[in-house]
């Protein structure tokens, strides 16, 4: 028998070509593929006479005669198909295999989408079986180079090797009515013919609360383990004398905001304490989080000790160490910069001058906490993409050092009832005011209406100001969008007389850099990039962005992307192009506020795998919806404080393995 720990490799039919493909897909363990469930479900044995089918239909005919040929790189197969109602066809797509499958004189079981092209009907790609199957099929999300039919035969062969135990309190499982946890994933993965299918999609059977409870309580218990293991004593004291905080506040041409003031206050005071800083700043866009965090570390600088400033992206890091660097020596406070991208010299010079303390602030990416990277005296850690550090990354991250302070920074808002419960283990600093008055209008409108707003942008151009043009992908591959290398060819028509440069996450880094300093230096009219530019770049000069095939971006990056303009007094212009806009590219149009945009985005997408929920600071979950299971979240919250004690050991167990495995 299989445990649910045991690797995802043992299950047959798994070699290693596949165990990789799985793994990307964060599937190591057999546990990882048992909550792996169904994106919906579908009943199968509806079928319909041909000559009644439309849209996805079912029927079960027989093949007359059957023609295959190749154009280019793609291979077709036709049948001629008939049932006692009339005749049709199917056409199939590089599914040359079927010409083992599919032989006339023979029926069989069409499901696929019917097409209606001069009165006859033609059923596209349709799945194939020699028999008429019942009942109610899950449908998986299909993981490149595996099916959903071969994940779900995969699924059911790890249920029946597997011994699942139950794992939650029975006192909470009477309390709740939860069913057991291997009934749920049998029920889950394999529903009865009579099941309620729309409970089923929508995610509200008995068997989904119960699974969706289950992550909730042990997030829970992992919080609460955190907060204990984590509140030793730090043994050092930093000098907050008025003149040490008069001297950060100098770093920065700005008067701070009463925010960005009441956040600062609240992190100094944790900064004075005996135990570790364990705090999570956020706010809207451009409200200022990284001055108040600088401002924060230039007074753990001034007291001897070192700081690892983390930045989402190696061109966020590399601007925030250009900018800085100057400022920062000012007041006595040397800098060194540690990337993925740097030359080997320049490389050796940081990693000495961390280890040896020369360096007393330090940026860089994830590059930062990699082994060989040696800290002499680490005592604060911030982290600009706090999305990506769950339970278990933050418990690696405080043991950098000798007991870190660390502020977590969310780059985008996140609602306070949600971050309450979602971080108990973090204190809160939130910053709603605006270091500047904004003014940017959006617009949302057809990708072939473009042409109508270019008089509009060369004007701009022609006065001096500078915009972006963001496109979802740099190369289209299958995907039916405008990418960026295309994009820019495009668009270098159209403005033949300004200067255009192509930025993109594939570039060398020093590349990117160099582009980014031009487009500082305004010798850059119009940045066209990927979405590598989402967070906090600062260009003054820069006040109008188009993003092509909005519709592929999730509302947080717009959101964020919007932010990159009207930075200066100018009014800014944020063009939403999409073939055919919907309703949410709207409600951007019309709310500026982070706070709501982040509450309508995270509701409108639904229970279950919400993709792009980092773009708004939420940890990844399985199955609980931070804003619909709120109150499963405050329940599990109230029950894992009361089992704690009887769970600590196993927990702890628990965050040893994630980190190894992150």
């Amino acid at each position: 028998m299989l445990t649910p720990h045991s690797s995802i490799s043992k299950l047959k039919g798994i070699g290693e070509k596949r165990a990789v493909l799985l793994r990307q897909k964060g599937l190591r363990t057999v546990e990882d593929l048992l909550l792996y469930l169904p994106r919906k479900y579908e009943e199968r044995g509806k079928i319909k006479p041909l000559n009644q089918a439309e849209g996805e239909a079912e029927v079960f005919v027989e093949v007359l005669k059957r023609r295959w040929w190749r154009r280019g790189k793609r291979w077709f197969l036709e049948a001629e198909i008939r049932d006692s109602s009339g005749k049709g066809k199917a056409l199939w797509f590089n599914q040359k295999r079927l010409l083992k499958v599919i032989y006339p004189g023979k029926k069989y079981y069409l499901r696929g989408r019917v097409e209606i092209k001069g009165g006859e009907r033609i059923i596209l790609s349709p799945e194939v079986k020699t028999g008429v199957p019942s009942g109610i099929f899950p449908i998986y999300e299909r993981i490149y180079g595996i099916s959903s039919g071969l994940i779900r035969r995969l699924v059911l062969q790890a249920l029946s090797q597997t011994e699942i135990e139950e794992n939650l309190p029975e006192a909470f499982r009477e309390k709740y009515s939860l069913p057991g946890r291997r009934e749920s994933l049998l029920y889950l993965h394999s529903p009865p013919p009579d099941a309620p299918i729309h409970e089923l999609n929508s995610g509200e059977t008995p068997y989904h609360h119960r699974l969706i409870y289950e992550e909730a309580f042990f997030y829970q218990l992992k919080v609460k383990f955190l907060r204990e293991k984590t509140s030793k004593p730090k043994g050092r004291s930093y000098p907050l004398g008025k003149e040490t905080v008069n001297s950060a506040f100098s770093l920065f041409p700005f008067t701070f905001t009463p925010s960005q003031r009441r956040a600062l206050e609240e992190i100094l005071r944790d900064l004075s304490s005996p135990t570790p800083m364990r705090r999570l700043l956020h706010g809207e866009v451009g409200s200022g989080k990284t001055a108040v965090a600088v401002a924060s570390a230039a007074l753990v600088c001034k007291g001897g000790y070192q700081v690892a400033f983390m930045a989402p992206t190696e061109l966020l890091a590399h601007q925030h160490y250009r900018r800085l660097k100057g400022p920062l020596e000012k007041i006595g406070i040397s800098s060194a910069l540690l990337i993925s991208g740097m030359g080997q010299r320049e490389r050796r010079q940081a990693l000495e001058d961390i280890s040896s303390s020369r360096a007393k602030m330090v940026f860089g990416t994830h590059a930062l906490f990699y082994q060989g990277v040696e800290f002499s005296n680490l005592a604060y850690a911030i982290v600009d993409e706090q999305h990506r550090f769950g339970v278990a990354q933050r418990a690696r991250l405080y043991s950098k050092g000798e007991n870190p302070d660390v502020l977590l920074l969310s780059a985008t808002p996140i609602p306070r009832t949600l971050a309450l419960v979602l971080y108990s283990d973090l204190e809160i600093s939130t910053l709603r005011d605006m270091p500047k008055p904004r003014n940017v209008k959006t617009e949302v409108m057809r990708m072939r209406d473009f042409k109508r707003i270019v008089p509009l942008l060369k004007e701009l151009m022609r006065k001096g100001e500078q915009g972006f043009a963001i496109f979802p992908v740099i190369e289209k591959g299958k995907l039916e969008v405008v990418d960026a290398e295309r994009g820019f060819r495009r668009l270098q028509q159209y403005f033949p007389e300004f200067r255009l440069e192509l930025l993109h996450g594939r570039m060398p880094s020093r590349n990117r850099e160099e582009i980014m300093e031009k487009f500082e230096r305004g010798e850059v009219d119009l940045l066209v990039s990927t979405s590598v530019v989402e967070v906090g770049i600062d260009v003054e000069r820069a006040s109008f962005m188009v993003v092509f095939n909005a519709e592929r971006f999730g509302l947080a990056q717009l959101h964020q992307l919007r932010g990159r303009v009207g930075r200066g007094r100018r009014e800014g212009y944020f063009f939403l192009l999409s073939p055919n806009p919907s309703s949410r590219l709207y409600f951007l149009r019309d709310h500026h506020d982070g706070f709501l945009i982040s509450e309508y985005d995270l509701k409108l997408r639904g229970p279950g795998n919400i993709a792009g929920k980092e773009q708004w600071g939420i940890p990844r979950f399985r199955l609980l919806h931070p804003f619909l299971h709120q109150e499963i979240l405050k329940k599990a919250q109230r029950d894992a404080e009361e089992y704690f004690p009887s769970f600590r050991d196993e927990v702890s167990n628990i965050i040893k393995e994630e980190i190894t495995i992150g």
